[in-house]
């Protein structure tokens, strides 16, 4: 309900957006041909404008749920299916968000690489799609470096991604957080790809500038704080999360927690949980 109105707003701004472009091209727009073109072409935008747009990914992932739970199948791939669904409930909205985060962080480096081909392939050989793709990466990737940016040089009021093995300072802005006019913004209100693009920037600096060991002489640097922060953008992809999740069960520390929490997870929502524990903090503070 929430989503309607933007995804019809996509859609009705496409249409009228590829209606002009056919039409200066002397295509006949009351086609039903060219119609329909339009029509399908705005579709695939409007879910783009909710994270809603096909991946490969995920698609591969129906497709297996759809073997497991075949009419011919067995119990066993049946109640395989069933573990996925509840173990992984909805996979193509954040894996959209992670490859969009991507995009804003990387399209100034992969705008002019995929210019390059196409310009080496033959401009006239360039499909609309193939075009469109790269004028996305030109107008996010000008975005997302600045934003980047922003998160570097002011790494110290946004949280970065979660890093193992490292304690933060009492004060800290917790991960995934942003720090406002000293008042800390959680991460459930900030899942966005171009607010996550100034965690990958702080996400960056953080690391870089940290030393992996105590008893070691030199900082970590830039290249370990890039790789910090794409296995921080990774892990918001569902698949990759429970690889994660998963580990924790294996270890007889965190198992009871584990299992606690995965419980809590099924009967209460995550989101009912955390807004929950805001109102709390609220109403505790001094």
């Amino acid at each position: 309900m929430i989503k309607a109105p933007v995804k019809r707003a996509a859609f009705e701004r496409s249409v009228q957006i590829l209606g002009e472009f056919y039409a200066k091209q002397g295509l006949d727009v009351t086609d039903p041909l060219v119609k329909a073109r339009i029509a399908v072409e705005s579709y695939k935008a409007a879910n783009r404008s909710i994270f809603l747009e096909d991946n490969r990914i995920v698609n591969a992932y129906k497709a297996m749920l759809s073997s497991l739970e075949r009419r011919d199948a067995n119990f066993g791939s049946k109640a395989a299916a069933t573990a996925l669904k509840v173990a992984l409930p909805i996979v193509r909205v954040p894996t959209n968000i992670a490859v969009e985060t991507m995009r804003y962080s990387l399209g100034a480096i992969k705008a002019p690489i995929r210019i390059a081909y196409a310009i080496s392939k033959g401009l006239e050989n360039l499909k609309p799609e193939e075009a469109d793709a790269i004028m996305r990466d030109l107008k996010k990737g000008s975005i997302g470096a600045a934003v980047l940016a922003l998160g570097y040089y002011n790494a110290d009021n946004i949280g970065g991604y979660y890093q193992p093995n490292k304690k933060q300072k009492e004060g800290d802005v917790k991960y995934g957080s942003v720090r406002v006019f000293g008042e800390d913004i959680p991460a459930y209100l900030l899942h966005n790809p171009l607010i996550e693009t100034l965690q990958v920037g702080a996400t960056i600096r953080k690391v870089a500038e940290s030393k992996l060991r105590k008893k070691d002489s030199d900082k970590q640097g830039i290249p370990a704080g890039v790789g910090a922060a794409a296995m921080g953008v990774s892990e918001e992809i569902p698949f990759v999360r429970e690889m994660f999740e998963l580990d924790k069960l294996r270890n007889p520390y965190t198992r009871g927690t584990f299992i606690k929490q995965q419980g809590e997870d099924l009967v209460i929502p995550k989101i009912v949980q955390q807004g929950y524990q805001s109102t709390t903090n609220l109403l505790n503070a001094p």
